[in-house]
């Protein structure tokens, strides 16, 4: 009876350690996530973002499918988000929340489907990834898909090893759709499901061969409106990758976006330690072979090859998705170290700092030495301490029109259909750069707002007396 009470009592001890540390990885993610040395305005792709999120719901669904490459889920998640406020600082806790959220997942699912130390060591590395952490710091719908993608592979685990199948087969779906009605290349992820899945279904019966047929299907169809409504919509800041935009992009996922820290030769020993350590996965148990080959190879295979045989679609935000796996399978590799019996300690302990130190280095580089550009924000100050009725704001394409509008005259000022709009104290806003000469003509007071995005004609015209930069949004007064 003594023994069985130890036990009991040694069992406590250890899941109190467990969700004692766990809070804390997740607090440390947090304090993490409140730096925000580039503060809390929002930028452009922020502004476009809040612009489709504060339209009535009604109009949210038909804005984005109009004007955005994303399909409108997010959108409509945030739209109900900003019921509550429409601040910079309460859009952003938006991300961040879904980036704890994601930290959280990590716990429970490698605790679930791996063991204790992995789901800690996971965790930690998400805290401190630095793409993780810039997308909790910014209002796009990446920390969303990050959440959505852990617990569609979790229920299709689940799904495959459990005794519920058509429950588990319920949370795969909706958690997939989730993803695929959220992003525009989340089609990736479908091959992602059947490269974990279809190996492992070999060994199962024919009822979950069924389950997984109708479900596949079903999925296929409720996607196929959303793939063919995007089958011509492309960006331009999509390529198809030679090795140098090979190597960047995985620079830019694994190491972050700040200035590129490493030089050469300490490059490639951290691209090859993170590797190593993935690679330690390979030799563990097989739900971790699959996991790292299904969720963390599979994708790029997929995108160079859609990118090469049908359209570019290569970007690292493309990946984004795989960085909770990336998490995950550092996180097994340390721990596997951390009990390995073929090793030293003085190494085990050298190895898992240098790749905790690795990713806290570029973590610290890119907080100090990245900054978003467009500081429309303080370009609006700057205009509006000046501008006097009668003034026009000529801004020179659709979308800066609507992220001045914004700051200008307030969160929902504009819908994506407006083209002109004259604020309180009577300056009009307009998108339309035609009506420029005939101002400049009439003698009037005139601003004219653009990126270096923007090349038309009429621009190269301008003196450029005056004009100001606002981290690289130019504003032109024109007497």
């Amino acid at each position: 009876m003594q023994h069985k009470n130890d036990a009991i009592g040694s069992n406590n001890q250890t899941v109190q350690h467990f969700y004692l540390t766990g809070l804390g990885i997740t607090l440390l993610a947090l304090l993490i996530r409140l730096w925000a040395p580039d503060g809390n305005e929002l930028w452009y792709d922020e502004l476009q973002t809040v612009t489709h999120a504060s339209l009535p719901l009604s109009k949210v669904i038909s804005s984005v499918l109009i004007y955005d490459p994303h399909p409108p889920l997010y959108y409509l998640q945030l739209h109900l988000w900003m019921l509550a406020g429409k601040s910079d600082t309460w859009i952003h806790v938006n991300a961040m929340a879904w980036s704890l959220l994601t930290c959280l997942s990590l716990l429970y699912i490698g605790k679930r489907l791996i063991n204790e130390q992995a789901a800690l060591w996971s965790g930690l590395v998400f805290a401190l990834f630095p793409l993780a952490v810039y997308y909790a710091q910014e209002a796009r719908m990446y920390g969303m898909i990050m959440c959505l993608t852990l617990w569609a592979f979790y229920f299709t685990d689940r799904f495959l090893h459990g005794q519920r199948p058509w429950r588990y087969a319920t949370g795969m779906v909706m958690m997939t759709l989730g993803v695929l009605y959220s992003h525009g290349a989340a089609f990736i992820l479908l091959a992602c499901l059947w490269a974990y899945a279809l190996p492992a279904l070999q060994h199962r019966g024919k009822k979950k061969w069924a389950v997984w047929a109708m479900t596949q299907g079903a999925l296929l169809a409720l996607y196929a409106p959303i793939l063919w409504h995007s089958r011509n919509i492309s960006v331009a800041h999509t390529m198809i990758p030679d090795l140098w935009d090979f190597i960047t992009t995985m620079d830019i996922l694994w190491f972050g976006m700040g200035a590129f820290l490493w030089p050469p030769p300490y490059a490639a020993g951290a691209f090859f330690l993170i590797i190593t350590i993935l690679a330690i996965c390979l030799t563990g148990l097989r739900r971790s072979r699959r996991t790292l080959l299904a969720f963390v190879l599979v994708p790029l295979l997929i995108c160079i090859m859609v990118s090469y045989l049908i359209r570019p679609i290569w970007f690292y935000r493309t990946l984004l998705f795989t960085i909770p796996f990336i998490c995950l399978m550092l996180g097994e590799g340390c721990a596997r170290l951390a009990q390995a019996r073929l090793h030293r300690r003085k190494i085990r302990a050298a190895v898992i700092g240098m790749v905790l130190l690795i990713l806290a280095t570029s973590l610290l580089n890119q907080q100090l030495t990245f900054r978003k550009s467009w500081n429309t924000r303080e370009a609006v100050t700057w205009v509006q301490s000046s501008a006097k009725s009668g003034d026009l704001i000529v801004v020179a394409n659709r979308r800066l029109f609507w992220c001045w509008c914004w700051y200008y005259i307030g969160p929902g000022s504009v819908t994506t259909h407006t083209n002109e709009v004259t604020t309180p104290d009577g300056v009009r806003i307009v998108n339309n750069l035609r009506s420029l000469p005939e101002r400049i003509q009439q003698q009037k007071r005139t601003w004219v707002v653009y990126s270096t995005w923007d090349r038309a004609p009429l621009l190269e015209t301008l003196s450029h007396k005056g004009r100001r930069d606002f981290r690289k949004l130019f504003v032109d007064p024109l007497p």
